[in-house]
């Protein structure tokens, strides 16, 4: 199983390169690959996005319960 949060503007991972990532991995792992882009981000939103921003703000929070979700289905 593979989860990825990507940001809406991300510097290091090019819109081209993320769907090629997301063509791949939904062929090859179907319903046990998981994805979401989060607007209103920027690369390392999740750990070290701006908090006093409130949208950053709530896509950090909803980055934290899709991994959550994500992690209690795939390894409970």
């Amino acid at each position: 199983p593979s989860l990825f949060v990507f940001a809406e503007d991300d510097w290091a991972l090019g819109e081209s390169f993320r769907k090629k990532i997301e063509t791949t991995l939904t062929k090859n792992l179907s319903d046990k690959f998981q994805s979401q882009i989060f607007k209103g981000t920027k690369h390392g939103f999740a750990v070290r996005g701006d908090t006093n921003n409130v949208t950053v703000k709530a896509a950090r929070e909803s980055a934290f319960e899709v991994a959550t979700k994500f992690f209690a289905t795939y390894l409970s």
